[in-house]
């Protein structure tokens, strides 16, 4: 999964991971990761 560069990259990725907390990551880090994850599909 591509994920932000962030020190807490291996919390940032399980939350990646649910769908169910796209929308607070899309909040914190605006939409790099919905990007990067649409990409990867």
């Amino acid at each position: 999964i591509a994920c932000v560069n962030v020190p807490r990259r291996s919390r940032i990725t399980k939350l990646a991971v649910d769908p169910d907390h796209i929308e607070e990551l899309s909040d914190l880090f605006g939409e790099s990761l919905i990007i990067s994850r649409t990409e990867q599909r």
